[in-house]
Parts: C-alpha cells; structure tokens; sequence
C-alpha cells in the first residue's frame, strides 16, 4: 500500500480557514473588540503561516521547527487520517482544545484587559494583532475551537478530494467553462457525500475512545456540518447544471 503523504500547503490552508472561521463566529470578540480590532486580528490569522496555524491547531499554539513538523505530520496528524475522524473526536489527535484551556483564568478576565495574561505559547503574530493583543489572543484561545483538529481533519479530506478532482474537470472540459463548473460542483458533492459516509461508519468506533459519548457528540456536530454543506452545494450543482442546459 502506498505511503500516505501529507500536503503540508493543503493542510495549512485548512488550519487557516478553521481558526478564521473561529474567529470570526466567536462571540468574546465581537463582544470584547472594536471592529478594527477584529479586522486586524482576522488579518493575522490569514497572515500565519502553515507551520503557525497547525501548530495553534495540532501542538497547543507552541511553534514547531521543520523536525518537529514533519515528526507531527507522520504522526497524531496521520493517525487522525489513517483511523478517520473518530480518532480525532474522541482526542487520539489534536492540541487545540488543550491551548484554549491553557488560559481559563485569562478567558474569564476578558472585561479587565488591562490584568489580561497573555499566552506566550500562541503564535506571536496572533497576540500581537491591534493595538489590544491580549484581547485577540484571548478571544481566538477561548473561541470555540474544541473540535479544531476534527474540522480541519474533514476539511483536509475534503480539499485532497475535490483539488485534483477539479483539475480533471479543467483538463477534461477546457473551453467550455459551464461544464468545468458543474464538474466542480459534482466533485464537491461527491466529496461531501464520502466524508458524509466516513462520519456516519465510523460513530461507532467512539465506544473504544476514552470519552465516547463526548467522541459521538463531535461526530455528530460535525454530521449535520456537512449535511448543511451537501445541501448548499446541492443546490449550486443544480444551478450550474441549468445554466449549462439554458
């Protein structure tokens, strides 16, 4: 069987987009932030680089060296591909729950800015962000991202699924771009209904994690995620395919 490798660039943009995505649904920011100060924060996280966002996901905020990284990636990151999502939800993979439990007290104190502790193992361009560092810190820390390793698991079988898929669909297809777009849009579903498939198989498996019920509870979460997705990209298929046919 061939080895499975990690596509660092793919799995950094799923770190990115699952920490932004964090962020932007976190209500102690907007409750606690001026709007520059979101923006600037938001800027931050879109800045990070690969090895910044999976290790804010997948080491507890602690930066990596290239070593490190690669020994993170051949092990809890292909652990979390190799055994499926189960493995992450029920806590074989991950950090990111760790790092926003590593600053309660500060989480809680997020009304006195000023006495605010900042977590010095975050990424620096993260704690840095605006003028009030702490407060964004703080507020990507304490967002919720306790099923971070999970989502950015799914999203990474996701992209690997659907970029070379699309590709196909640009050789295949060149010059007709209506057709390139519902070949996209069917690679997407296909690759939803697959991830769809994973979650639903494997629900069963959470009985052997040291935390079922909390292990079916994420799976869960995430079931109705990518059943919201299925219908949102059903819905563009359907368009594509009537304004290829008009």
């Amino acid at each position: 069987m061939e080895e499975l490798k990690i596509n660092r660039k793919i799995l950094g943009e799923c770190c990115r987009k699952v920490l932004f995505d964090a962020t932007m649904k976190s209500k102690t920011i907007r409750e606690n932030t001026s709007f520059v100060e979101q923006t600037n924060i938001c800027k931050e996280v879109v800045k990070m680089s690969d090895i910044e966002a999976i290790s804010m996901i997948f080491n507890e905020g602690i930066m990596l060296d290239e070593d490190s990284i690669k020994g993170l990636e051949n092990s809890k990151i292909k652990t979390g591909l190799k055994y499926g999502l189960a493995a992450a939800a029920g806590g074989l993979v991950g950090g990111g729950r760790a790092a926003i439990k590593s600053i309660p007290k500060a989480y809680k104190g997020l009304k006195k800015v000023g006495k605010l502790k900042v977590n010095k193992k975050l990424p620096k361009s993260l704690w840095k962000a605006g003028k009030s560092g702490a407060k964004g810190t703080a507020g990507i820390a304490g967002s919720a991202i306790t099923m971070a390793a999970l989502s950015v698991l799914a999203l990474y079988l996701y992209r690997t699924a659907t970029d070379p898929c699309a590709r196909e669909c640009l050789k295949k297809f060149a010059g007709s771009s209506s057709k390139v777009t519902v070949c996209k849009r069917e690679c997407e579903v296909k690759a939803i209904k697959k991830i769809l498939a994973q979650i639903k198989s494997q629900k069963s498996q959470c009985k052997q994690t040291a935390n079922p019920a909390k292990c079916e509870k994420k799976l869960n979460n995430q079931l109705i995620k990518w059943s919201k997705k299925l219908q949102s990209h059903i819905i563009k298929l359907s368009k594509a395919k009537e304004k290829m046919m008009s």
